[in-house]
């Protein structure tokens, strides 16, 4: 014989496992349940000290079906080691495995049947904080026949409120609505004359928040989750009560409304609020002078821009006649089939919305709510920060300035630089690295490793390689500027090899030819052209002669950049290096960027590249020059307004002295590097005080009396020091050095003509100035650390 309990939601029953002798490798439990309600904790336990617990409850109505529809569904639910299967119907089951390795579950402590306390619900582990409210049948556990013991009170077991071990068969008429455009009349006897009540009574759920309810002169309707009774008088007299929020949660609400002489009751979920309607008498009498009382549901005329009712109402009654199916009746302009049975669709359930979009929904659709989360689009699954800096030039981006980027299109952002060049309309995007302007092989300053009898120099991004594989994907065309200068020294050791020197792919695999010439090559550019200065080699370097000399150009395969590193042999210490950003410019769909809609004051262009931070940059592209190095070459390629080659100072302003490397014959100079730029433009970030014309002239007066005193008391101290540190500033070289340390670089000290704002020439070949210092004059240069 079957045990069965009805719960009404603050019933529960506890077991004592501790009591019971459990296989925490296996366990079973099977029962069957009915219900109306989409939610409610069915079974709960744990363990006392592990924190294992099962957890076992209808949520949302659905478990692969819907099951809150007032039938009874039988469940099995079995847990072996890790892995655990549910079957609901005997319709299929469901697995899966518990991602930790443990394979015991140790359940030692309560058991929870039907619900918990509130207190108990503060738990984290259960994540529906609602009692079951229905009927629960058979439910074994281990075997074990839980609810017939409890029911005889066995030891370990208790009961909590008034649990009831019958399941008497309840009145349930549910109806369901799905059109909001189909109404339905309800006819019931007419009202004596002598009455002066009104009441009716009904249970709904839904998930719409905004709809008509029912129309009786008395008017009930769903508006942003809450529910409106209004009430109103032949006269015009009107009375408005609103009661509840969050009214489309899904769940049933209990509804009472009622009208007894001038007072008119509304009672929602047990929470009452009465008003006094004048004239009600009269309201009365206009009800019991129709031979039938005209009840509207759903949809009808006169209910406004409210869309009709969208759910299921369960147990209608109006004054004391129960309404079943055979009262309702279509309305004169559409039909649909009522079904005798709630089956409530939740088009948001699972959320349809991504990214954090809040989902809502009417009768045949739902909508995402994208506001702050960044994303757009129907499911909020497009970014508002886009691939590439071509799609913000095209929503209106006139500037160069950095802007943050989603290449991925999943919210993880980065910085970008945003080139945009007028002369060749192209919109580069540049992702620049760790190692900026030319560096020397063996430079003990710089990032890199000896390895065996390679110099090996790491390049780093401001991104993960994801990201950047992403915009490389998405872009047009990509580019990265690679150069070699080398004295004495090869590179790829054409044309019989092995080579000298390697760049490494994204993947880290070693490339064996140069900037400029073609994948797989084992040339460099001017190999391609036939122009190196010895023919029968495909590098310059490869000469391995007493001068310098130059291999560079750009690597375009976009299959393997960025660049992740760059291996030297061991014998080019003494020779420099120079790799440009990673540059990518156009989009791999232009259709994409057609689609784009430019919009006024478009805020996804605001958010991505603020106006705080817009400036206007040069170009960062390099030289593509590869003409043979001269007498009258250097060995850094620089721009003719600021001497500066690619990436050495990118924020440097082009008013900046023009800046020159030298290294001494001793190679003290050579610790003259390229660092992190100290020259900031300060003015660009001036603060923008509102300071009248009299402030200004006392804080610019100040200022040069401040200067004044500082040139007379501080500037022996900064020669001082000047002379001990090799910052930037004006240099000389003497002719005099020390033992061992000719053509010394030293600090200018006195007045004497000066080359400033004039580049370096070519150097020579062993003190890397054109003809030495031996001629005794004193030349004087700008030096500046990047």
């Amino acid at each position: 014989e079957a045990t069965e309990t009805r719960l009404h939601g603050g019933e529960f029953i506890t077991y004592e496992l501790e009591k019971f002798e459990n296989n925490p490798r296996e366990t079973v439990i099977k029962l069957q349940f009915q219900t109306i309600h989409p939610n409610g904790l069915i079974l709960y336990a744990k363990g006392k000290a592990t924190g294992d617990y099962l957890l076992l409850d209808i949520f949302k109505g659905q478990v692969r079906k819907e099951i809150n529809d007032g039938h009874w569904h039988d469940v099995t639910l079995i847990q072996k080691g890790r892995h655990t299967t549910l079957d609901v119907d005997s319709l299929g089951n469901v697995s899966d495995i518990v991602q930790e390795s443990f394979y015991d579950l140790d359940l030692n402590g309560d058991l929870y049947i039907g619900g918990m306390s509130s207190s108990a619900y503060l738990n984290p582990s259960p994540t529906n904080d609602m009692n079951f409210r229905g009927c629960l049948s058979n439910l074994t556990y281990q075997g074990k026949n839980l609810l017939r013991e409890a029911q005889h009170e066995k030891d370990g077991y208790k009961t909590h409120g008034k649990v009831a071990f019958q399941c008497k068969k309840l009145d349930q008429r549910a109806v369901t609505i799905a059109n909001p455009n189909v109404g339905y009349r309800v006819t019931v006897r007419k009202l004596s004359v002598d009455n002066n009540t009104f009441s009716t009574s009904f249970r709904f759920r839904t998930h719409i928040n905004k709809l008509s309810a029912m129309k009786v002169k008395l008017h009930l309707q769903l508006y942003d989750g809450s529910l409106l009774y209004n009430v109103t008088a032949p006269n015009g007299t009107r009375t408005s009560i609103s009661l509840g929020s969050n009214l489309d949660d899904g769940e049933w609400h209990q509804v009472n409304a009622s009208i007894i002489g001038p007072q008119v009751s509304f009672e929602l979920d047990g929470k009452r609020i009465t008003k006094t309607l004048s004239n009600s008498q009269h309201l009365m009498l206009d009800f019991a002078n129709k031979s039938r009382l005209k009840i509207l549901l759903g949809g009808f005329e006169g209910h406004g821009n409210l869309p009709g009712f969208i759910g299921c109402l369960l147990n209608l009654q109006i004054d004391s006649q129960k309404i079943t199916l055979k009262n309702l009746r279509h309305s004169e302009k559409k039909k649909d089939n009522l079904k005798n049975t709630c089956r409530l669709v939740n088009r948001c359930e699972p959320n349809p919305c991504e990214n954090g979009g809040r989902c809502s929904q009417d009768w045949n659709s739902y909508y995402c709510n994208c506001e702050n989360t960044k994303f757009e689009g129907k499911r909020c699954e497009i970014s508002i920060f886009k691939p590439t800096c071509e799609y913000y030039r095209s929503m209106g981006l006139k500037t160069n300035q950095d802007c943050l980027l989603d290449s991925e299109g999943h919210g993880r952002l980065y910085t970008a630089f945003c080139n945009i060049s007028q002369e060749s309309g192209k919109t580069f995007t540049v992702m620049r690295h760790n190692i900026r302007g030319e560096t020397r092989v063996g430079d003990s300053l710089s990032s890199f490793h000896l390895e065996g009898n390679m110099y090996k120099h790491f390049v780093k991004y401001r991104i993960n390689m994801k990201q950047i594989t992403e915009l490389i994907r998405k872009s047009k065309k990509c580019r990265q500027h690679v150069r070699f200068h080398c004295f004495k020294s090869k590179l790829l050791n054409t044309p019989h090899g092995p080579p000298h020197a390697f760049w490494l792919s994204r993947d880290g695999v070693r490339q064996d030819y140069w900037g400029g010439a073609e994948p797989g090559s084992k040339k460099c550019a001017c190999g391609m052209t036939s122009t190196c200065k010895n023919t029968n080699k495909f590098c310059n370097c490869d000469n391995r002669d007493p001068q310098w000399r130059v291999d560079e150009g750009y690597l375009t395969d976009k299959r393997t950049l960025p660049v992740t590193g760059l291996e030297f042999s061991e014998k080019s210490k003494d020779s420099y290096f120079a790799l440009g950003p990673l540059e990518c410019w156009g989009t791999s769909d232009q259709e994409e960027i057609s689609t784009i809609k430019r919009k006024l004051n478009d805020h996804r262009l605001e958010e991505a590249c603020p106006k705080a931070r817009k400036r206007t940059s040069t170009t960062t592209r390099a030289t593509t020059t590869t003409q043979k190095p001269s007498t009258s070459s250097t060995r850094s390629s620089y721009t003719a307004e600021s001497g500066l080659y690619e990436n050495d100072c990118p924020n440097a302003s082009t008013t900046t002295p023009n800046i020159t490397s030298t290294t001494g014959q001793g190679g003290i100079g050579r610790a003259i590097k390229e660092t992190a730029a100290t020259f900031k433009a300060a003015s660009a970030q001036g603060v923008e005080n509102q300071l009248s014309i009299i402030a200004i002239v006392m804080i610019s007066a100040a200022s040069i009396v401040l200067l004044l005193l500082s040139m007379k008391f501080l500037l022996p101290l900064v020669i001082k020091f000047v002379r001990t540190h090799s910052k930037w500033g004006q240099y000389i070289v003497s002719s005099a050095g020390l033992a061992g340390y000719p053509a010394r670089l030293l600090p200018l000290l006195s007045k004497r003509p000066s080359l400033r704002g004039k580049p370096l020439l070519q150097y020579g070949v062993n003190d890397k100035y054109p003809d030495g210092n031996a001629s005794g004059g004193v030349k004087s240069y700008w030096v500046r650390l990047c």
